[in-house]
């Protein structure tokens, strides 16, 4: 009995000392050490001193050094700043009247205005005597505000406020005046001066500056050092041995002391009741009449200062300042290093046990338990492998259970320690049949005394029955299904946590599930991105239910916290990085004694307020293992008095009974303010400024010495309105940012509130800052005034001007309406005029064709002939302006399009000018032109061109005097740009009508009125035609004129690229029919389609001697006689009643029996575009009205004859295959080169079939036709069209007597000067030189050339 009552003695003794041992130890000293790597500018600190607003202020061998506790900003003589330091070895520091430093340097005394950082410098009459010696200037403040100073030998100076200078002064009982190497003012304000004669005087300063001798203290010889201690005593050594004086005693005398100081006495400093000496040697305390060493390192020590936060800053020569402090140590560190087993494997579970032992499982080290944990000479440790090598060696979860510990571990089963035996063993599987599914397990969780829940990485979720020998009597196992929502969401399981009839159980990937244990259905939430109350991420690593029912979620994006609203619904709330967490990776979550909720994480630990959610954060640097934790490495004890946390370097043991309350507030300071980047002076905590201010920035310090990483600053901006004074918003938490910018502020008063927390999170009052920013001079207050009265007399006169501001709204409506209707009427004008223009066209049809018959027919007297003749030209006349108008009208619509293609400008001009040389000649007009040399063809649309130049020749003839001149001039500029001048002589135009020259309106008008006076007239039209044409083209046109002089007409048009060359889709055509009434003896058959009996009859007589002429009044009748009859030609009108030209054209087009029968259409529209759409259509020729009857015949006859002549001649392949007859080809690429000729054949008068056309009748790609021909023929497929064309007119002008016009015309050639060229480049020769050669006579009718 006397046995176990000393056994359990002993065991209660050493758990008591274990607990004294960790938390017994409530504080520790720290040190801090800052140096240049810091930011401090030199190493040796000569002073220290704390001013009003807690900054620190160093004075060293290299300049002034300013630290708020993040930043050090230096201060050093500038030569080229007179407002700089005057030297940059610094030997005191003190202040004046919270605005003020007073700076001593070797050289001179500095006064140094805290705001603007301008120093005023004091030299005393040192200059006088200036001979440089180290400590040469000593200056002192006492409480009353009284500044004296002195220089090395000097008498005594005293600073006056109102002069701002220093004033030498008497002392009254001191007969000669001192010689002064130091002063400096106690406590009592009484001022102490050492002398060079080894005297020590103690003066009285009166507050109108009166020096007084108090006392005066003989010096022993040999003192080396006098210091005052900032309290009660002065400080000095002679021969090592340290003597003090009390300052507050009634007659102050000499107090040795039996301490001998090694090395030099550099500083002493008191507070509390607590003497630091600073020597050569190092840092001491004074205590019980002896030293204490208080730094351990043995350097030279040259200033103290004991400041806020109980801190003791040290000043050393050379290795800059130690922060000496006590720190609440309520963190104990377990490091790898104590145990030598789990060196280097990183903690990852954590239990104590009933018997409070510690038990730790280790990626790598297995299973760890230590007993006695902290206690000197009992502390045990015992490892236990729990498989082979480091990989499987691995502990991932620990829970208590019945006399035993569950050990979850990786790669191998399930396995428990029995604590009765002492041994690591596996359970006896009774159920075996899911044993080896029980791997890697990251959590176990035994609820009760016979059911066990284990969760796997990768087997999902698993329900164990046990019994009392730790026994599986059963298996349940639950796994993810795709297809059953009612699985658990993931198979990777790393927490588990009870909640009475449910378990919590936090999974990777799959999110928070919730099972019910009765009947184990599952309830899941996952992240959903647009829901803000949803789970923060569905990688859940750790739970904790906490006292006041909270759950609270530790995922990799954060930290998320379950409640319930009081209609049942369940919310998260959300709490990451930007809320103050220290990193978003939650390892482990734990509550403490005081209901504060204890995160860790991969940057730290955090501590959270439950009701606030204020977050306090601590780092490797106060104590932990290392910044980065564990997954589920986390314990707490029943009480919450000791919190366990695991990482890659041990462990940490928390005490929150020991965390300090942390009291301190540290000031917030406004540093500087910048308004868009350049330094502002602020005035009384206002900022002015005015609108076009871009940024205003306010740096600021938060004056926290041990923990200033952890103090925050938040502010918000309130805008002064003129409903309310203040505009409420929400603060912003900036975090450890020590800046504050503002953008793009609008006009008006704002006030900027800024607070600061400590390393606790308690905020202080926050400071106040007025920001006015002035708006522009128009929206300034006396101009609201002003606009106010500007808009009452804006109204009043409104009211005067009404009725005149109605009546000119009015007239400039019927302007508006006027210019409209003016367009209107311009626009019905040329609709008429152009509707019109087919009745006209068929009636001067008639004309036209009446005339030739009777010149035919007849032969009439030179009196009826010359009358005839006029009636033909006028009848051309009335043709041309109808052509005229009609293009107008187009190029009005906008329906005229750039064709651009590259033109031989010089070519074009001759050709034009082809046209007017008889017409020149019978007026002696001298037409000249001048073209520049090696003018380059140029890219433009060349049937508008020749429009243009048409005209402006046309009138140029028209207003040329006889015997008078035209020149046409062509030259390129210096821009590049093409420009054509056309110039004659006559009567000019006068200045006033030039500007209407190309006018429509006036034009169009003119135009009018001439035709219904019946007057001939070319006036205007084509020039305002010409206007369009070339605005069309990009260009300008202009006119300048003299009276009875000339008048210039100049176009400029611009040059275009390759690039811009327009491609002109090629129309395709149905090949042409051939008719067999051709060939019989009969006479061929055509059919004339057309509404109007005149036409029909007109027609009838030109072409009823040679053919067979049946007549059809409409579309539908002309069908109805393609029932019976096959005409050999359709001669058809386009616009008819029923059923109109293009109708009939579809129509027989359609019918094989009719579809190969050529047709001529008739129309008085004489667009391309008109051409183009009868031509596919199938129409084989355009003919417009009104029309020349020989030339209708001669088409006829054309057409009819070259279907026999090509039948019997050029339609034959082969004769053109001979052409290749010298080159080997296969078999394939002959029939190939039969099918190109025959298609051609085909269709090589129609001067529309192109390669794009050959390739659809052949079925094949416009690419593949090119490689084929090309790689037999060694030309391209047009070459080879055009090649085919020439080949045929070479025949045909060899064997046939048709004339030029006529080949060409029916080979395709719808350009006779193209077909010239060429024609020449085949055989250098003209086509008449070369039908001489051949032998044959040049027909008669090759006059048509």
């Amino acid at each position: 009995m006397n046995k176990t009552r000393n056994f359990n003695f002993t065991i209660c003794f050493l758990f008591a000392l274990f607990l004294c041992t960790i938390k017994g130890n409530g504080q520790s000293v720290e040190y801090y050490h800052l140096n240049n790597n810091n930011g401090l500018s030199n190493s040796a600190v000569n002073t220290i001193f704390q001013d009003s607003e807690n900054i620190m202020w160093f004075g060293t061998w290299d300049g002034l050094n300013r630290y708020d506790g993040t930043l050090f900003e230096q201060y050093r003589p500038q030569s080229r700043e007179k407002a700089s330091l005057s030297h940059q070895i610094i030997r005191s520091i003190s202040e004046e009247n919270n605005k003020f430093l007073w700076i001593t340097t070797d050289y001179g005394i500095n006064r140094m205005n805290k705001q603007t950082e301008e120093f005023d410098h004091y030299f005393l009459d040192y200059h006088k005597s200036y001979i440089y010696q180290e400590k040469s200037f000593s200056c002192s403040i006492n409480h009353n505000g009284i500044i004296a100073a002195a220089f090395k030998g000097s008498g005594l100076y005293l600073f006056d406020q109102e002069s701002e200078s220093f004033t030498p002064v008497q002392i009254d009982g001191y007969n000669s005046n001192p010689a002064i190497t130091a002063l400096f003012f106690d406590e009592r304000n009484y001022l102490w001066l050492q002398e060079q004669s080894d005297k020590l005087l103690r003066i009285e300063i009166t507050q109108d500056h009166q020096a007084k001798l108090i006392q005066e203290i003989i010096l022993p010889e040999k003192v080396e050092n006098i210091f005052y201690d900032q309290n009660k005593y002065i400080w000095f050594t002679q021969d090592t041995q340290l003597h003090y004086i009390n300052v507050y005693d009634i007659k102050p005398k000499i107090n040795p002391t039996d301490i001998k100081i090694e090395g030099t006495l550099n500083t002493v400093y008191s507070h509390n009741n607590q003497i630091f000496i600073g020597t050569t040697n190092g840092c001491f305390v004074f205590s019980n009449n002896r030293l204490v060493r208080y730094l351990d390192t043995e350097v030279s020590v040259l200033s103290l200062y004991k400041g806020t936060q109980d801190i003791l800053w040290i000043g050393t020569d050379g290795k800059g300042i130690y922060q000496k402090y006590k720190k609440p140590n309520f963190i104990t560190l377990i490091d790898q290093k104590r145990f030598a087993h789990t060196n280097n494997f990183p903690i990852r579970a954590i239990l104590q046990d009933k018997n409070n032992n510690i038990w730790i499982g280790s990626k790598g080290g297995g299973l760890s338990r230590i007993s006695y944990l902290g206690v000197p000479n009992f502390e045990t440790f015992s490892n236990y492998n729990v498989g082979i090598g480091r990989t499987y060696n691995s502990v991932l979860s620990l829970a208590q259970g019945n006399n035993c510990i569950w050990v979850g571990t990786d790669g191998f089963k399930l396995q428990y320690f029995d604590t009765q035996n002492n041994k690591l063993k596996y359970p006896d599987f009774l159920d075996s049949s899911l044993a080896q599914a029980i791997c890697s397990v990251y959590s176990i969780l035994q609820t009760d005394s016979s059911t066990l829940y284990v969760g796997t990485s990768g087997e999902g979720f698993f329900k164990l029955s046990i019994n009392t020998k730790n026994q599986i009597e059963n298996i349940t196992q639950f796994k993810h299904i795709d297809d059953n929502p009612n699985s658990v969401s993931s198979n990777i399981i790393y927490a588990i946590l009870d909640d009475g009839d449910f378990l919590w159980i936090a999974t990777r990937g799959g999110g928070l599930n919730q099972f019910n244990k009765k009947t184990h259905q599952f309830s899941i939430y996952k992240n959903e991105p647009d829901n803000s109350n949803s789970i923060c991420s569905n990688d859940v690593i750790s739970l904790l239910k906490d006292s006041s029912g909270k759950l609270w979620i530790g995922t990799t994006s954060g930290l998320s916290i379950l409640t319930t609203d009081k209609d049942g619904t369940n919310k998260f709330k959300y709490i990451e990085e930007s809320s103050g967490l220290p990193n978003t990776n939650i390892h482990a979550i734990l509550e403490d004694c005081y209901h504060y909720i204890w995160v860790s994480t991969s940057n730290g630990l955090a501590k959270i307020n439950p009701n606030t959610y204020q977050i306090t954060a601590y780092y490797h640097e106060e104590g932990l293992q290392d910044n980065e934790f564990s997954d589920g490495a986390g314990f707490a004890n029943a009480k919450g008095t000791e919190l366990y946390f695991g990482g890659i370097n041990g462990f940490n043991i928390l005490h929150p009974s020991l965390i300090a309350s942390k009291d301190f507030t540290p000031n917030l300071i406004l540093n500087h303010v910048k308004v868009d980047n350049m330094p502002y002076q602020i005035h009384q905590n206002t900022i002015k400024t005015n609108y076009q201010t871009g940024s205003i920035s306010l740096s600021f310090s938060v004056l926290d010495y041990l923990d200033n990483k952890k103090c925050q600053i938040a502010y918000k901006l309130e805008k002064r309105t003129l409903i309310s004074n203040k505009k409420d918003a929400q603060w912003s938490y900036i975090g450890n940012n020590r800046n504050i910018i503002l953008n793009e502020l609008s006009s008006g008063e704002y006030t900027l509130y800024v607070k600061s927390c400590n390393s606790e999170q308690v905020w202080n009052t926050p400071m106040q800052f007025s920001i006015l920013i002035t708006p522009p001079l128009w929206a300034t207050q006396w101009a609201i005034w002003l606009y106010i009265l500007i808009v009452t007399l804006g109204i009043w006169l409104f009211y005067r001007v009404k009725k005149t501001r109605l009546i000119m709204n009015h007239e400039l409506e019927m302007e508006k309406q006027e210019k409209i209707k003016k367009e209107e009427i311009h626009q019905a004008k040329l609709r008429f005029f152009t509707n019109i223009a087919h009745e006209f066209s068929n009636s001067i049809t008639l004309i036209y064709g009446a005339i030739e018959q009777i010149f035919m027919n007849e032969n009439p007297d030179v009196k009826i002939k010359k009358q005839l003749l006029a009636i033909r030209r006028n009848t051309e006349r009335m043709h041309e302006q109808i052509q005229e108008l009609m293009e107008f009208r187009k190029a009005e619509t906008g329906h005229l399009h750039v064709q651009l293609e590259q033109v031989d400008i010089c070519e074009l001009i001759k050709c034009t000018l082809d046209n007017f040389i008889d017409i020149a000649d019978s007026k002696k007009i001298n037409l000249t032109f001048d073209i520049q040399e090696n003018l380059p063809l140029w890219i433009i649309d060349r049937s508008m061109l020749e429009k243009v130049i048409f005209n402006l020749l046309s009138n140029a003839i028209k207003y040329t005097p006889t015997e008078g001149y035209i020149k046409i001039n062509a030259t390129i500029d210096t821009n590049n740009q093409l420009i054509i001048a056309c110039t004659n002589n006559g009567p000019g135009i006068r200045p006033e009508d030039l500007s209407n020259v190309f006018n429509r309106f006036t034009i169009l008008d003119n135009f009018e009125t001439k035709l219904s006076q019946g007057l001939y007239t070319r006036n205007g039209i084509g020039l305002a035609l010409c206007k369009d044409l070339v605005n069309l083209m990009g260009g300008v046109i202009s006119v300048n004129s003299e009276i009875n002089q000339y008048t210039t007409f100049t176009i400029t048009l611009p040059h275009h690229t390759d690039n811009e060359i327009s491609v002109v889709k090629e129309m395709m055509t149905a090949p042409q029919d051939k008719t067999a009434g051709l060939f019989t003896n009969q006479r061929p058959i055509v059919l004339i389609i057309d509404d109007q009996e005149d036409i029909r009859t007109l027609i009838k007589d030109v072409l009823g001697e040679e053919y067979e002429v049946i007549p059809a009044s409409n579309g539908l009748v002309a069908l109805n006689i393609l029932k019976d009859t096959l005409p050999d030609l359709i001669i058809c009108d386009i616009i008819m009643p029923q059923m109109n030209g293009i109708e009939f054209i579809s129509q027989i087009k359609k019918e094989k029996r009719t579809q190969y029968i050529p047709i001529i259409m008739l129309s008085s529209k004489s667009t391309i575009e008109s051409h183009i759409n009868v031509l596919e259509t199938g129409a084989n020729m355009f003919i417009n009205k009104p029309f020349h009857p020989r030339y209708l015949k001669a088409a006829v006859e054309r057409i009819l004859k070259n279907d026999s002549m090509m039948k019997t001649f050029s339609e034959s392949p082969a004769a053109y295959r001979e052409k290749y007859n010298n080159t080997l080809i296969s078999k394939e690429d002959k029939q190939f080169i039969d099918r190109v000729i025959e298609a051609i054949s085909n269709n090589f008068g129609d001067e529309n079939y192109n390669q794009d056309s050959l390739s659809s009748d052949l079925v094949i790609s416009r690419v593949q036709l090119y490689r084929k021909i090309k790689q037999i023929t060694q030309s391209t497929p047009g070459d080879f069209i055009r090649n085919y064309r020439l080949k045929q007119a070479e025949n045909m002008l060899i064997h046939t007597d048709k004339t030029v016009s006529e080949i060409i015309l029916e080979c395709g050639f719808h350009n006779k000067a193209y077909f010239y060229r060429e024609f020449a480049k085949l055989h250098n020769c003209s086509p008449k030189d070369f039908r001489a050669q051949k032998g044959q006579d040049e027909d008669a009718k090759s006059t048509d050339l």
